[in-house]
């Protein structure tokens, strides 16, 4: 149903930005609020299958 969301993506904290791999569109990175990255496959659920560390957030 175009109408509704596929997903609704969970993290810690607030997105600033997504973006997807036009090679795997299975695969998202986003920028949080807080300066941390995330990595997301959508295959595997909702929530980041890898986020960076907060000491190392810019």
């Amino acid at each position: 149903n175009p109408n509704q969301p596929f997903m609704s993506l969970k993290a810690t904290h607030p997105s600033v930005t997504i973006e997807f791999n036009p090679r795997d569109p299975s695969m998202l990175i986003s920028g949080l609020l807080s300066g941390q990255v995330c990595n997301w496959d959508i295959r595997s659920g909702n929530t980041p299958i890898q986020i960076s560390h907060p000491r190392f957030s810019h």
